[in-house]
């Protein structure tokens, strides 16, 4: 493994592996050369081999469903222009900001987390690894079955230069998974250190003072992932849109004992973006019960003011300066777009936005699919 600046272990680990894949994530220098020349070889070989292989599997399918007109105006749309467009997007911004992202990752703020929950950390890494493979393997199944029944190779680059591809589908919404988890645990631990330590000291303003920064801080270093992630979430959100209408009317089309396995592999992939709305929305709601330890009551003046007599100290905090800091304490809340999932600055990941864009591309599906030729 090369020393690309990268502290934490795990994230080393990801980088090795994903480069293996062809993801670029390493640092530009000359200590790296060889993995930016075997990457730019290896993705270029797997956009030219996938072109051409999905250009014979439109011409394919357009003699298959002739009476589908619409449809095949669809796939050649999506395979000749389209896909391009997102594989080579997918290439240019993870070569721009593939390293900066893991820079970012390997933040002390995140770290302490890792190590922290290390055995977890590491027991989730290779089990979404395992089972993300799983699935792919259970999708491209036919080219399985057919390289072991004939021997012919190229089901095999057929299989490895798709699956280059699904790897920057695949390290997108892992990232995103892992920075929800991530984010998740450490709020949660910033709660469990806040209580403890007032249960152990009385200075109620000054530990609050530490929360609010902890958080601020947080926040500030999620909003800059989400700044460098922005752009490769909403290539990803296209591509899965897209792949949401190809597979749905091909199981119309196909039906499902021809089509089983796309239309598992789409099951999965969909929980797991639910699995994402649902952290992000359980890292909000725990951003809500931050900001109510933060919140400023009367019994919290009245300990202040005790605290300060009780200790004898000369200069009391007066009700003013008390609320002043209370003040600051409520600026909080414009933290908390920080940590929503953004795509673009265009809208807002979340499960009301995911529901109406999923029944929107089913009356797409619908049109499509009825739209015959008489």
């Amino acid at each position: 493994m090369e020393k690309s600046g990268i502290k934490n272990s795990l994230l080393k680990n990801f980088i090795f592996i994903y480069g293996i894949y062809a993801i670029p994530l390493r640092s530009y220098g000359w200590q790296n050369i060889h993995w930016i020349l075997i990457n730019i070889i290896i993705n270029l070989w797997s956009f030219l081999y996938v072109y051409d292989v999905t250009t014979a599997e439109v011409q394919k399918l357009s003699t298959q469903v002739n009476e589908q007109p619409l449809f095949i105006y669809y796939v050649k749309l999506h395979h000749h222009v389209l896909m391009p467009m997102i594989f080579t997007n997918f290439i240019w911004h993870y070569f721009r900001k593939g390293y900066q992202i893991m820079k970012c990752f390997d933040h002390p703020l995140l770290t302490i987390t890792m190590y922290r929950y290390r055995s977890q950390s590491l027991f989730y890494a290779v089990s979404v690894e395992l089972f993300m493979n799983s699935v792919y393997i259970l999708s491209r199944w036919n080219l399985i079955r057919s390289f072991y029944s004939t021997g012919d190779w190229e089901n095999v680059y057929v299989f490895i230069s798709f699956f280059i591809f699904v790897c920057y589908l695949r390290i997108t919404w892992l990232l995103m998974l892992y920075q929800q988890i991530f984010i998740n645990l450490t709020l949660k631990q910033y709660q469990e250190n806040f209580l403890h330590d007032c249960q152990r000291n009385s200075n109620l303003i000054y530990h609050k003072k530490r929360l609010f920064i902890h958080v601020k801080n947080l926040a500030q270093l999620n909003g800059h992932i989400q700044k460098l992630m922005s752009p490769i979430m909403f290539i990803a959100f296209i591509s899965e849109s897209l792949h949401v209408v190809d597979t749905l009317n091909q199981f119309l089309i196909k039906g499902f004992l021809n089509y089983w396995n796309k239309v598992i592999e789409r099951i999965i992939r969909t929980l797991l973006y639910i699995g994402i709305c649902w952290l992000n929305n359980e890292n909000l709601h725990q951003f809500r019960c931050i900001q109510n330890f933060l919140l400023c009551r009367k019994h919290d003046l009245k300990q202040i003011q005790l605290y300060t007599h009780n200790k004898r100290i000369p200069i009391m905090i007066n009700d003013r300066s008390t609320m002043a800091i209370y003040s600051k304490f409520n600026s909080l809340k414009i933290y908390r777009e920080l940590f929503q999932l953004p795509v673009h600055y265009l809208f807002t990941i979340n499960a009301s936005v995911c529901l109406n864009w999923f029944f929107f591309l089913i009356s797409y599906v619908s049109l499509i699919y009825q739209t015959r030729n008489q």
